[in-house]
């Protein structure tokens, strides 16, 4: 698996996997996740949702050295009508589900299982409100594994 993909197949196993109803409940549990991006709109039964965007990124090239950082944006969205803390709060969620492991232990791992370089980093904002939901746009900064040039695929 290449150097990009490697972070995007942990994101959704994470992803997909604190989504799915379980017993103990999990850290989305009832939560609405696709790991293939969608264009429909949300209902009032879809709240809270969670719906990722393709990922864009950037390589900086040294002798030899390839350094990539990916920006992986989702998009969080509740009903409106039970306001900014529970929004807030999916938000805080949400970021939690990222950074633990996709299994049963759930331990923090913010380095992805070792694809990335460093921890992530994150940001949120762009908020949109409108008659049933509240949106908030989350980017994570990713930077994937160093690589050789040429060899993104770590062949």
């Amino acid at each position: 698996m290449d150097v990009y993909s490697a972070t995007i197949s942990e994101l959704i196993t994470r992803l997909t996997f604190h989504s799915t109803t379980a017993t103990p409940a999990r850290i989305l549990n009832g939560w609405k996740f696709s790991p293939i991006p969608v264009a429909s709109v949300d209902g009032l039964r879809d709240f809270p949702s969670l719906r990722p965007t393709a990922p864009e990124g950037t390589e900086e090239y040294r002798p030899r050295i390839g350094v990539g950082t990916m920006r992986f944006e989702y998009f969080v969205a509740t009903d409106r009508q039970l306001g900014l803390v529970v929004h807030s709060t999916a938000v805080a969620i949400s970021l939690d589900a990222v950074e633990r492991s996709g299994d049963a232990a759930a331990l923090p791992d913010p380095g992805m299982s070792g694809s990335l370089c460093k921890p992530f980093d994150c940001s949120f904002g762009n908020v949109q409100i409108s008659d049933l939901s509240i949106t908030t746009r989350v980017v994570l900064t990713l930077m994937v594994r160093l690589f050789d040039r040429g060899n993104r695929r770590r062949i």
